[in-house]
């Protein structure tokens, strides 16, 4: 996809900003360099802030499609901007005040326990034996070997595939976390293209599996906001994937499927919520920048979901975060968990949206957490 490949071309190395077209990144409009280095300040104002667009060298790449903002006077290290020279005279509507779809206070209740019902119906699936392929075998890193897997999808005639990562520094039986990454599943076409911000997951000796849902990475790509029921489609056929992933995952001998994990990041925390609450095999959850999605269908609202959660589950925000604000995205999701006080913690970092995804200690607060509640990993000798 264009994004891919402008991404992949531009700076997001992480190792600090380049020189101006040190990198060739070619974004839509003709311009060079626009992804990664720095995040670049726009005109148009948010309110009384502005956009900071683009994403920044040490920020997750698909920052480069997500809109951020911060204060006027507001100065980092990974802020900057970019200097034209016009010919002609720009057409005010480019400098106006550009509003951001946000999540709207809910006002409602989450649906009752029939309408729930009814909802999770729409994403149920019969179970059969999987007749799984491994079709690819990476055993390239020093830290995980990783088996790509297919077998027949629950719906439609399709073929349903998972990347399955195993750790070389435990011993199996291994414990398991499922992944679901940020937005560009969407428009990512292979898994050695997609970051892998999770590796973290496999040198904490667990395994780590990716589920190619519908619409996402080799059975993608798909768009990023499609029209409303497309959205319902797409969104209601993930929990079969998930569930026969977990499916997949109770025929291996190497894999303890009995102690399962869930990490989201971004989008995968924000639909993570549903999947969760509908596969009651979860035994503890870690959720990184994620909240209430605004214009969600009520079938995979996790504001519906949130309440019929009752197991671990540790939330990880920036405060700043834009896309998911605190007042309106991360406190309700949080609060409306029917998790047990005592088994969901809600930790804040400075910064905003997914910021916080590569500190040492959101690493360390979800290796932790999954230490208490999957129970430790023996590393290998």
């Amino acid at each position: 996809s264009a994004n891919s490949e402008i991404i992949q071309l531009s700076n997001f190395g992480g190792k600090g900003p380049a020189e101006a077209g040190a990198h060739r990144g070619m974004a839509p409009f003709g311009t060079y360099d626009m992804a990664g280095n720095l995040s670049e300040w726009a005109a148009n104002a948010a309110g009384n802030q502005r956009y900071l667009l683009g994403g920044a060298w040490n920020e997750e790449p698909y920052l480069f499609v997500a809109a951020g903002v911060k204060a006027p006077m507001a100065r980092a290290a990974t802020f900057g901007f970019r200097i034209i020279q016009r010919v002609t005279s720009p057409p005010p509507e480019s400098l106006r005040a550009i509003s951001f779809p946000q999540v709207p206070p809910k006002l409602s209740k989450p649906v009752d326990d029939r309408t729930f019902q009814i909802y999770a119906g729409l994403q149920a699936y019969d179970k059969t034996t999987l007749a799984a392929k491994v079709e690819q075998i990476d055993d390239s890193s020093p830290y995980w070997r990783r088996e790509t897997v297919t077998f027949p999808a629950a719906y439609g005639g399709e073929r349903m595939m998972a990347h399955l990562f195993l750790p070389k520094n435990s011993e199996p039986p291994y414990q398991v976390v499922a992944v679901f990454g940020g937005i560009t599943v969407l428009d990512e076409k292979r898994v050695q293209d997609f970051e892998y911000p999770y590796e973290f997951i496999l040198r904490s000796g667990r395994a780590m599996v990716i589920p190619v849902f519908s619409g996402t990475l080799e059975r993608g790509p798909s768009p990023y906001f499609p029209p409303i029921n497309q959205e319902r489609e797409r969104a209601l056929r993930w929990p079969k994937d998930m569930g026969q992933t977990i499916d997949y995952l109770e025929t291996r001998p190497d894999i303890d499927a009995q102690r399962l994990g869930y990490y989201g990041l971004s989008y995968g925390a924000a639909h993570g919520v549903r999947l969760i609450a509908l596969d009651r095999r979860f035994k503890a959850v870690a959720l990184t920048s994620g909240g209430l999605m605004p214009n969600q269908p009520q079938e995979t609202d996790s504001w519906n979901y949130a309440p019929r959660v009752h197991i671990p589950v540790l939330m990880l925000n920036g405060r700043d975060d834009f896309l998911f604000p605190v007042e309106t995205a991360q406190k309700p999701l949080f609060n409306a968990l029917g998790t047990p006080a005592s088994d969901k913690r809600y930790v804040q970092f400075e910064g905003g949206h997914a910021s916080e995804v590569t500190r040492p200690d959101l690493i360390g607060e979800i290796l932790e957490w999954f230490d208490r509640y999957l129970g430790p990993v023996k590393s290998r000798p």
